[in-house]
């Protein structure tokens, strides 16, 4: 195809030849793209900070509701926007460029590769794209949903969610606002009825809430951190492989992580400390 344009789709900046984006904005397009592998990130930690819990039994089978830790349905959403969008473009490219069929790329472009892996093909491709008819919009698109997913993940660091607050309102009606504080409050106010509670007292009921309910090891570590056991998800599966017996596999979660129970680390976690030092025996 030939581009016969000599003005950016974008920014109707003159582009000097024919193509379809100026050097300007294909940096900036660039520059967004690039950032892709980190934004997945991102936002799969704000995922699993804000993950949905629920009770479960050892079979792995019997499900009852509970009450969830809030789920962050808008990193949710741009997720999938993030994935879609890149997908569409990269396949795009894919046709201007008419690649090798038997290419791995092309094949991880018709569905089966992760976004991470196609938005480095597209970082690596604007330059078809610049010639594409519809530059404009995959611009608008791209950058548009990049811009949404920085400012899903761009929120203070030290705020920790404490569960639903359930304190009884008029009419018995239950309060069902989430709790947010600074780990190093002393107190948590609802900001919906504005309820009072202690964060001590707060993070003692988280644990015994959790206690019997299953979570894969960053879940795990998320809810037990904010529940005062400072603990990563590194040092959860540190736990796992010393004390199989201890905390063993209980089932796998919908995505085929595997599931552990919340009470085993606990007591592991505990266990580790109360352990006496071995002695050491001179020779």
């Amino acid at each position: 195809m030939t581009a016969t344009s000599a003005a950016c789709q974008a920014c109707t900046a003159p582009t000097g030849d024919t193509v379809f984006l100026c050097r300007d904005c294909i940096q900036k397009l660039a520059t967004d793209i690039a950032s892709v592998t980190w934004m997945i990130r991102e936002l799969e930690t704000t995922l699993t900070r804000q993950a949905r819990f629920v009770r479960q039994s050892d079979s792995g089978m019997a499900r009852s509701a509970t009450t969830p830790l809030p789920w962050d349905e808008r990193a949710a959403q741009v997720t999938k926007l993030l994935d879609r969008r890149v997908h569409h473009w990269a396949i795009e490219v894919s046709l201007l460029n008419r690649e090798d069929p038997r290419d791995p790329l092309s094949v991880q472009l018709q569905g089966s590769g992760g976004v991470v892996e196609v938005s480095r093909w597209l970082w690596r491709n604007l330059s078809t794209l610049r010639i594409h008819e519809q530059a404009g919009r995959a611009y608008d698109e791209l950058r548009d949903v990049c811009q949404q997913a920085h400012e899903t993940v761009d929120r203070p660091p030290d705020l920790v969610t404490y569960g639903m607050c359930g304190a009884e309102l008029p009419n018995r009606v239950i309060c069902h606002e989430y709790l947010y504080g600074a780990p190093n409050q002393l107190t948590l106010e609802c900001r919906r009825c504005h309820t009072q509670f202690q964060l001590k007292e707060r993070r003692d009921w988280m644990l015994a809430y959790v206690s019997n309910m299953m979570g894969t090891t960053g879940e795990i570590a998320t809810y037990l951190t904010a529940s005062g056991m400072g603990i990563t998800p590194d040092a959860v599966r540190a736990l796992i492989r010393r004390h199989p017996r201890d905390i063993p596999k209980r089932g796998d979660n919908a995505e085929g992580h595997a599931l552990y129970r919340f009470s085993n680390v606990i007591d592991a976690v505990g266990n580790r400390y109360q352990r006496a030092p071995a002695t050491v025996v001179a020779s």
